[in-house]
């Protein structure tokens, strides 16, 4: 493996688009972690169906051997450790952290003097199928009295209260966020953190979401009274918590 002599561990993370054969070389010769982000032994990558003993685009002939023999696995939540233990429950017992996505939390909050107006919902880059265009099709489509306002790709959808945003610069987002009610997200599939929801969050936002949302699985973003002091304490020991663990 070029370049990494003397190299004490490895860090494996978006790798996929790496040749499998260095991906093998480099696990027989260096301690390596894995720093998961989506899901490499998917064909679909970014989401996972999380069908228990359905195995089928699962390349577990080759992420298997090298998850077995890792030092270390770093999970976004833990809803994204569940749906790695459904394809590879045998690594339930191996050593694990969870730590959230790491995001400017410092960045990402109320802009003053920003009216937000009520019933009024956001929605980022939100209309691929995988990442739950039908859900909110029908959740709009049950909510008339609510208008959505969504950003980024995506072809339109059928519904009379719809405002689209082709492209938001991400410095402008915090005060688009504070502009609405709601933030909607509602993945088809399991998704393993969503750090956009962090974002509406720490921004004022009340979010609309599903349990194939990563975010979610934390404990710290489901409280009741939506604290989001705490929410933003969590995130923001999250940088600090990777290198600690």
């Amino acid at each position: 493996a070029k370049g990494l002599n003397g190299t004490d561990l490895v860090i494996l993370s978006n790798c996929v688009s790496f040749p499998k054969d260095y991906i093998q070389d480099v696990c027989s010769k260096y301690p390596y972690i894995f720093f998961h982000h989506d899901f490499n032994f998917y064909n679909g990558r970014l989401y996972y169906p999380m069908e228990k003993n359905n195995f089928k685009d699962c390349n577990r002939e080759l992420w298997l051997p090298l998850y077995q023999n890792a030092k270390l696995h770093i999970w976004l939540s833990p809803l994204h450790r569940e749906a790695y233990l459904v394809a590879f429950p045998e690594l339930k017992s191996f050593p694990e952290v969870t730590i959230p996505s790491c995001l400017d939390v410092d960045m990402w909050k109320e802009v003053e003097g920003v009216e937000r107006q009520k019933n009024t919902v956001i929605g980022i880059n939100c209309l691929e199928p995988f990442k739950g265009r039908y859900n909110i099709y029908n959740y709009a489509k049950a909510h008339p009295e609510l208008h959505f306002t969504f950003v980024g790709g995506g072809n339109p959808i059928d519904i009379p209260n719809v405002t689209y945003m082709p492209y938001v610069k991400n410095e402008e987002l915090p005060r688009l966020y504070s502009q609405h009610e709601y933030f909607i997200h509602v993945p088809a599939y399991t998704e393993p953190f969503g750090r956009v929801s962090c974002e509406a969050i720490l921004c004022g936002c009340k979010i609309i979401t599903n349990e194939n949302n990563g975010a979610f699985s934390f404990g710290f973003m489901r409280s009741p009274d939506r604290d989001i002091r705490n929410i933003r304490e969590h995130l923001r020991l999250a940088s600090l918590s990777w290198w600690e663990e």
